[in-house]
């Protein structure tokens, strides 16, 4: 079984942002950002109510699937110094260190590279604290800016496609890590998209 360190460790900022562990609590800020139909041209879907959307983070709160094979982290995407939440990371960890990663900014905010920012920041704590090596990314037919993120990331088309035609993408996670140097910076130290989680 992975072993997960507190929230508190799973905090990070960068130059712009601040990554932040999403509970429960989060989830009238994530309404407004989620309830956005231009997100859905891609991802799919109809945006959650509120009902469903605070179910659905409780669920995932305990970080773990029912049966302790994977874990679940996201993140609330967070601009400094206002602390607007402009977008949601995610990562559904594996036992044999892989990690299927999601990334989403608000319209408003997209073009800008803060999905780039925040993912290389959320790379860089998977592999210090859950032990990822090998990141995986499921990426719409010509969605143009998650195909520019995951390239960010060293990770390259597979060619394998799956349901809609969505492709996966995998590299390696340290390379991310390698390219950028050092580890995850956390307070006490210092349209763009992928396909959402469940």
């Amino acid at each position: 079984m992975i072993d997960l360190p507190p929230d508190s460790a799973l905090v990070a900022d960068t130059s712009r942002c601040r990554l932040v562990p999403i509970t429960a609590d989060h989830a009238p800020e994530l309404f407004l950002l989620l309830n956005d139909q231009r997100l859905h041209a891609f991802i799919g879907g109809m945006p959650l109510g509120q009902t469903e959307l605070v179910d659905r983070l409780r669920r995932r709160e305990g970080r773990r699937s029912a049966d302790g094979s994977e874990v679940w982290i996201d993140w609330a995407l967070r601009l400094v110094p206002l602390g607007e939440v402009i977008g949601q990371l995610g990562a559904v960890v594996t036992d044999d260190g892989r990690a299927q990663l999601t990334w989403l900014v608000g319209p408003r905010w997209q073009g800008r590279g803060l999905a780039i920012e925040g993912a290389t920041a959320m790379v860089r704590m998977l592999e210090a604290h859950a032990g990822v090596d090998r990141i995986v990314a499921l990426i719409p037919p010509g969605h143009q800016a998650a195909m520019r993120v995951a390239g960010h990331l060293h990770m390259a088309a597979t060619g394998v496609r799956g349901v809609a035609g969505w492709e996966r993408w995998e590299g390696d996670a340290a390379p991310v890590h390698q390219r950028i140097g050092g580890s995850p910076q956390s307070p006490a130290a210092a349209g763009e998209g992928a396909r959402p989680t469940r």
